[in-house]
């Protein structure tokens, strides 16, 4: 339940059929049913009958804040302006040419060519799937430019207080516009220098290097730092600029993902030491990239934007940002809980298993004669210290059948044997070895050990034991590495993240890559699990125990419950395991009873 913002409950998109949701399955409610709900919600979710009064602000864990709506308690009233990608409608790539204020004052920002006097920004796009970690957001390009109406400004004026906040990945640019204007506040471009600040500009600066300001238009700016935005491009990032009465340069502070990045020590805010004068212009209200001829151009896309006129604390920052972070998926630095870091006794990590390998004196042995490798003096010396002695060489024949049978786990044919029989070359032994590890059976010989240890099968075991008719792919992938000895290293790279690879210009080997990731997907499913989070939680300990065994050697899934009783693997690295794997999304159709699988053309 999303009690700021109801439409996005789960329980109310179910009972109104949305996004593939039905709920109940008899039937729809009707519409007074579906509205006395969202009022239910909407008044705090308190079930009939109970004396718990709703509470107004989100409470504290630990002296952390709790993610926080933007529209609840005290941050209502200084709420100005929030837009949501989320709040929109659409099919992945309309256009959008209004994107609805959801803060409740009706600005809402549209694209402003046709429309506003001298406007010349075109539509942005609504992606479903977007770089903001695959959740919906609205892409803006070189000439989108989106505003709002100038008849209805923020409650902005003078020398005020604000807070703004914006989720967004943005791509890097060179040449014009040396400036990108990512979103406005007020008028920066004064027909001359004003000597103040007349707006709060969010702006990357591409003659500082790329420097994140807070521009008041004419270089009276609060500049982060040259180079401060460079390592953000094509990054998910949450930025807050928080803003108090005074001096542009002294007042301003920015936030990178809930850390501040300045002021720092090393790092301060420079620019101009202006008082501002906030002003609203007459030809727009506040804007999005290149609403105007004179505003910066920028390429990426953005989740969402906040405005409030008011210099938020820092407990209601966190809040803001631990509820952005949550919604988007991104870590916020400052205001989560972090696990204290592991510690481990001697005994722990003096064990044999967590030693680096090291070279070992080769033992005394008596008959030197018998070696022909280093590795024969421990086999010797084995023999000789239980008193045996080995067997003397042994025959052609019956050198082949081992040598075929381990190698491609099938008996020498008689032509094979008879070749081999007939090779009195010094090379006859290396040539059979050459044309046995050629062999297709190799790989199938030689694979089936790691399809074993990965849990391969083609079907998916436990309630409706279903068949997974395409499983055949990733083992033949298994059998083609251990043919064309693809290297260990990018065998297991390709199985655990092969899809998020960047794209070769060869087919055959971006294909190879995503079947590789099959590894994530076989393996046991509980497809009638109605709990669909423990199903997803449930397939995430499987791949965590999978990786363990068969990658690291060591039973992972232990510390699910508890800190590992054997290894040194704590609880809080399962988790930190159990958020990468997470990321996958192995099911569609999580709504029906029966969960199918993914299934993509290659």
């Amino acid at each position: 339940l999303d009690r700021a913002a109801p439409d996005n409950s789960l329980l109310l998109r179910a009972v109104r059929h949305e996004d593939g949701l039905e709920m109940p399955p008899d039937g729809k409610l009707s519409e007074a049913q579906i509205e006395n709900l969202a009022e239910w919600i909407r008044g705090g979710a308190i079930w009939p009958g109970s004396d718990i009064p709703p509470s107004a602000e989100p409470a504290e864990l630990h002296g952390v804040p709790a993610p926080r709506a933007p529209d609840t308690g005290d941050l209502a009233h200084a709420l100005q302006l929030w837009l949501r990608a989320d709040s929109l409608r659409l099919e992945d790539g309309a256009n959008v040419t209004v994107w609805p204020d959801q803060s409740g004052h009706g600005r809402d920002l549209s694209a402003t060519a046709g429309i506003r006097d001298g406007g010349v920004g075109g539509p942005a796009s609504f992606v479903h799937r977007s770089k903001l970690v695959g959740r919906p957001a609205v892409r803006f390009s070189p000439g989108t430019g989106l505003a709002a109406s100038p008849g209805n400004p923020v409650e902005i004026r003078g020398d005020a207080e604000l807070t703004i906040t914006i989720v967004m990945n943005l791509g890097m640019f060179e040449g014009q516009p040396t400036h990108a204007s990512i979103f406005g506040v007020g008028n920066p471009a004064h027909a001359g220098d004003p000597g103040r600040p007349l707006s709060a500009l969010i702006e990357i600066d591409q003659t500082q290097d790329y420097s994140l300001d807070l521009a008041g238009g004419w270089g009276h700016d609060a500049i982060l730092a040259p180079g401060s935005f460079k390592p953000l491009f094509d990054q998910p990032v949450i930025v807050t600029f928080v803003k108090t009465a005074g001096p542009m340069n002294a007042t301003t502070r920015f936030y990178i993902n809930g850390e501040l990045a300045g002021p720092i020590e090393g790092q301060p805010v420079t620019g101009r030491d202006t008082i501002p004068d906030f002003q609203h212009r007459a030809d727009m209200g506040v804007f999005l990239g290149k609403a105007l001829d004179w505003c910066g151009a920028f390429q990426g896309d953005i989740g969402e934007v906040l405005l409030f006129n008011t210099a938020l604390s820092d407990s209601e920052r966190l809040g803001i940002e631990a509820y952005l972070g949550e919604k988007f998926g991104l870590w916020i630095d400052e205001e989560r809980s972090v696990a204290a870091r592991a510690t481990y006794t001697e005994a722990e990590m003096s064990h044999w298993a967590y030693q680096p390998v090291r070279p070992v004196s080769l033992p005394e042995i008596e008959n030197d004669a018998w070696v022909r490798t280093p590795i024969d003096r421990f086999t010797l010396a084995a023999f000789e210290a239980h008193s045996l002695s080995p067997l003397a060489e042994t025959d052609k024949r019956t050198y082949l059948r081992r040598l075929t049978f381990d190698l491609t786990g099938l008996p020498p044919t008689p032509e094979e044997l008879d070749a081999f029989l007939a090779d009195t070359s010094p090379q006859a032994y290396e040539t059979v070895v050459d044309r046995l590890l050629e062999s297709r059976h190799y790989g199938e010989r030689w694979g089936r050990h790691w399809l074993d240890l990965v849990r391969y099968a083609e079907s998916t075991a436990n309630d409706a034991n279903a068949v997974m008719p395409y499983a055949w792919r990733y083992r033949d992938y298994v059998i083609d590495a251990f043919n064309d000895d693809l290297p260990y290293d990018q065998f297991l790279i390709e199985q655990l993240a092969g899809d998020l690879l960047p794209p070769t210009e060869s087919i055959a080997i971006n294909t190879r890559r995503v079947i590789a990731t099959g590894y994530l997907m076989v393996g046991p499913k509980a497809l009638a699990e109605t709990d669909k989070e423990q199903s997803r939680l449930d397939i995430v300990d499987d791949q965590i125990d999978v990786t363990g065994r068969a990658m690291l050697g060591l039973t992972l899934a232990c510390a699910r419950c508890h800190d590992h009783k054997f290894d040194a693997v704590r609880a809080t690295d399962y988790y930190a395991l159990a958020g990468i794997f997470r990321s996958t999304e192995p099911f569609q159709n999580e709504v029906r009873n029966a969960t199918m699988w993914w299934e993509f053309p290659v």
